[in-house]
């Protein structure tokens, strides 16, 4: 079997590139070969800092923007096509909850690698979905506009997944902003649900919920990957862990065995 680990992680975007380019270095320290990170609008220097064996894909985005980014290990993956697909348009949202009334266009960055030493293909996907939208373990309703910007990220995520899932294996990555501890697989707007439709799963599903958060107490960072596959891609292990003193979210990652093709 060959592994692979896999890592998401919000930079939080008010931090200075030079703490970004410091933490990202820190956080491939420790053995992650594929990275997804969230709110890295406008930190282009910090995301593409010149790092042995390491590529990366960056949208462009204005400062402050909630924009995604791949890095990965070259001597681990092979890059062999990437893109980002819109999910929505720039969206006023309302003055109440996290994050600006005017909400960026949202995008769904992927990536597709060869894993070199099992020969499988490998479909990454990154996002950062709405703030606020989960209550209590439900559907922030009072909140209407930003759910329904939800809703837009999972349909785009799963045209991509039903795109991807016939030639490899697909993971999800990002900052979903509902909490994996009050999520039961009953609302469709959830995580877990949502996985479900796609023919993936969570790795808390997998592996269970850690003790930490990575966000204050709160899970709202996820790696998803393929349910059904358990001789192709198999989660192993998981942990959470911080890069800085001055962390606003907390590193999640998961490590995967592969079998060889």
């Amino acid at each position: 079997m060959s592994q692979l680990s896999v890592a998401t992680w919000n930079v939080h975007h008010r931090r200075p590139d030079a703490a970004i380019a410091a933490d990202i270095d820190n956080v491939l320290a420790t053995g992650v070969e594929l990275l997804g990170l969230n709110e890295v609008g406008g930190h282009q220097p910090a995301v593409g800092a010149s790092r042995p064996n390491v590529g990366h894909v960056q949208p462009s985005g204005a400062k402050g923007a909630p924009s995604s980014a791949l890095l990965w290990r070259t001597d681990v993956l092979q890059l062999l096509r990437h893109g980002r697909l819109r999910a929505t348009k720039a969206v006023y949202v309302g003055p109440r909850g996290a994050g600006p009334a005017h909400m960026h266009a949202k995008f769904v960055t992927w990536a597709k690698f060869l894993h070199l030493e099992s020969n499988r293909r490998i479909f990454a996907l990154v996002n950062h979905f709405p703030a606020t939208i989960e209550r209590a373990g439900k559907p922030n309703i009072t909140l209407r506009r930003r759910m329904r910007v939800t809703r837009a990220m999972w349909a785009t995520n799963a045209v991509l997944v039903a795109r991807f899932a016939p030639r490899g294996q697909v993971l999800v990555l990002g900052d979903m902003n509902w909490d994996a501890r009050t999520d039961e697989g009953t609302y469709a707007d959830a995580p877990r649900a949502a996985a479900d439709t796609m023919g993936l799963q969570t790795s808390y599903e997998a592996l269970g919920l850690p003790s930490e958060g990575t966000l204050g107490g709160r899970l709202i960072d996820y790696v998803l990957y393929p349910r059904d596959r358990p001789n192709a891609i198999e989660a192993v292990g998981q942990r959470i862990f911080d890069v800085n003193a001055d962390h606003d979210h907390r590193v999640l990652a998961v490590d995967m065995e592969l079998s060889a093709l």
